[in-house]
C-alpha cells in the first residue's frame, strides 16, 4: 500500500471575533469579503492576521518542491539522457545539491539540461559553474530566466574554459550585463570556450 502523503494546512486564528465559526467554510468566507460595504478589504501581498503559517504532519516538515524533481533525476541512476527540470524552484539550494550530483558522475550520460525558470542566483549559478568544469558530458545547458547576473556568468565564463564538451547554452533573460557579456565573449574568442558552437544571450 502507498504510504500516506503528509498533509500541509493553513490554520485560521479561532479566537478572531470576526471571522467566527461560519466563516470557516469557503463559502463563508467569500461572503465576507465580498459582501458590498464590508470593512475588511483584502491587500494583494498583505497576509491577514488570521492565517497562520503552512504546517505539516511530516517528521521531516515542509518538503521543498525541487526535492522531487532531484530524487526522481537520482532513481534513473545515470540513464538519462536528458532532463527538464524547468519550473522545479530550485533556487540557490537545489543548484548546489544539483551541482553535487553532476559533479560526482551520477548523471554519466546526461546531455541535455534545462533548468530555466527556477529563481536560480549568483551562488546558485557559482555552484553549477564549478560542476560544470569538471562534467565532461553534458553537451546542452539552458539557464534561461534565471537571475545569475554579470558574476554568475563570469563564473560560467571561467568554467567554460575547462569543459571539453559543451556545446549549446543558453543564459538568455539572465540580467546579464556588459561585463557578463564581456567575459562569455571572451572565453569564445580567447578559445576557452571549448567546443561551444551555440550562445544564447
Amino acid at each position: 500500500s502507498k504510504p500516506s502523503r503528509p498533509t500541509i494546512r493553513a490554520l485560521m486564528d479561532p479566537t478572531d471575533d470576526q471571522v467566527g465559526e461560519s466563516a470557516k467554510s469557503s463559502s463563508s468566507l467569500e461572503k465576507k469579503f465580498k459582501q458590498p460595504g464590508n470593512e475588511e478589504v483584502l491587500i494583494p501581498g498583505v497576509i491577514p492576521d488570521n492565517v497562520k503559517a503552512l504546517q505539516s504532519s511530516s517528521k521531516a516538515g515542509i518538503v521543498p518542491r525541487y526535492k522531487q524533481a532531484l530524487d526522481a533525476f537520482l532513481r534513473s541512476r545515470g540513464e538519462m539522457r536528458s532532463a527538464r527540470l524547468s519550473f522545479a524552484q530550485l533556487g540557490d539550494e537545489g543548484s548546489a545539491k544539483l551541482s553535487e550530483i553532476l559533479s560526482s558522475g551520477t548523471a554519466r550520460n546526461l546531455e541535455g539540461l534545462d533548468i530555466s525558470c527556477n529563481s536560480i542566483g549568483v551562488d546558485g549559478c557559482c555552484s553549477l559553474s564549478r560542476s560544470l568544469a569538471s562534467n565532461m558530458a553534458l553537451r546542452a545547458l539552458d539557464i534561461s530566466a534565471n537571475a545569475i547576473c554579470d558574476a554568475g556568468a563570469t563564473a560560467v565564463a571561467e568554467a567554460l574554459g575547462s569543459n571539453s564538451t559543451l556545446q549549446h547554452l543558453d543564459v538568455h533573460a539572465c540580467a546579464i550585463r556588459c561585463a557578463g557579456a564581456s567575459a562569455l565573449a571572451s572565453a569564445l574568442v580567447q578559445g576557452g570556450g571549448g567546443p561551444l558552437v551555440s550562445l544564447n544571450l
